[in-house]
């Protein structure tokens, strides 16, 4: 303590604040200052944050945390979510040809869909168990999607069919194979092919969201190639042209219940023509008589005459009857 702090009390007790304060600051300093360390333990509660206070996993981090609660399936790995994916797709897919009575439940009936190279699944599962069925004809094609579509309008059309195809629009035809075993070899550009001994009928596409449109799109060509197609069965074209002709020669014991399409009538105008000129003649035949009637009034002034105004209507309408009597 110096001399002049005896005078200026209010020094000496600054300063004595100033060394209490340096020495609680040394005492309170963390240990790994003391001793050197280069970073200070980490809490449990510390872990959830970045070095900078951020919250961890946000934008500053090094790897981005998942934008999915922990739980959602969405946090698994890509094969994980393709495999979930690809199910879900599969049993859809099954699920709509149920709905649409494409399947009869028989064996060997269903969709394929792959997953990856080599890789397929199906629905229902069963179709995995044969080991030279359908299941394992899709993976020989090695298409994207695959399903069978049995109706009783398919099984009829096969029972009598000795062609190897069936042609269901002009140019356009769908091959016909004798059982399953031949899928793999079949023409694939066709994407749909026939199994004989089945009755049923492939459809297989590169989008599983498309093959269902492709079946509907077959389905209705197949039923406009049995009922309007002229080319394919020339046999109805001949009983047709035989039902046109009784038609013409009026049968009184044609089917009334089953009408066929009249031709068009040809469009007459005689009588428009012949009511055209009549009443053309008319107003001509009474212009003329009005005329004396008004030739007459400016020699003589006398307009009592302009009373034969009064039988204009009737005259002119027995005029035009008698006209239409005549002819």
């Amino acid at each position: 303590m110096a001399i002049g702090d005896y005078f200026a009390p209010g020094r000496s007790s600054k300063r004595n604040s100033r060394r209490n304060s340096k020495s609680t600051r040394n005492s309170e300093q963390p240990e790994f200052e003391k001793h050197g360390e280069l970073e200070p333990p980490i809490s449990p509660w510390q872990s959830h944050f970045n070095t900078d206070g951020s919250p961890a996993g946000s934008r500053f981090s090094s790897r981005p945390a998942s934008l999915y609660p922990v739980g959602d399936f969405r946090n698994s790995t890509i094969e994980e979510i393709n495999d979930i994916k690809c199910e879900v797709m599969v049993n859809w897919l099954h699920s709509q040809q149920e709905e649409k009575l494409w399947t009869a439940g028989e064996e060997e009936e269903g969709v394929v869909l792959k997953k990856s190279r080599g890789m397929y699944t199906c629905s229902p599962a069963d179709l995995a168990d044969d080991q030279a069925g359908f299941f394992q004809a899709v993976q020989t094609l090695n298409v994207r999607v695959a399903m069978t579509v049995n109706t009783r309008v398919i099984r009829i059309l096969l029972h009598n069919n000795q062609m190897p195809f069936v042609e269901i629009q002009e140019g356009l035809r769908i091959q016909v194979l004798s059982d399953m075993s031949y899928l793999p070899r079949c023409q694939k550009h066709q994407f749909a092919a026939f199994i004989a001994d089945r009755g049923v009928l492939v459809v297989w596409d590169d989008d599983p969201k498309k093959i269902l449109d492709r079946v509907e799109r077959l389905e209705t060509a197949l039923m406009k190639m049995i009922w309007g197609n002229e080319g394919v069965y020339p046999e109805e074209d001949e009983k047709k042209e035989e039902e046109e002709v009784v038609e013409d020669e009026c049968d009184p014991n044609a089917d009334l219940e089953n009408p066929q399409e009249a031709k068009p009538r040809k469009l007459m105008l005689m009588q428009a023509f012949v009511t055209a000129a009549t009443i053309a003649m008319t107003i001509t035949v009474l212009g003329w008589g009005w005329r004396q009637v008004t030739v007459e009034i400016f020699v003589d002034h006398n307009f009592i005459r302009i009373a034969f105004i009064l039988a204009f209507v009737p005259q002119f309408w027995l005029a035009l009857v008698r006209r239409l009597i005549s002819w």
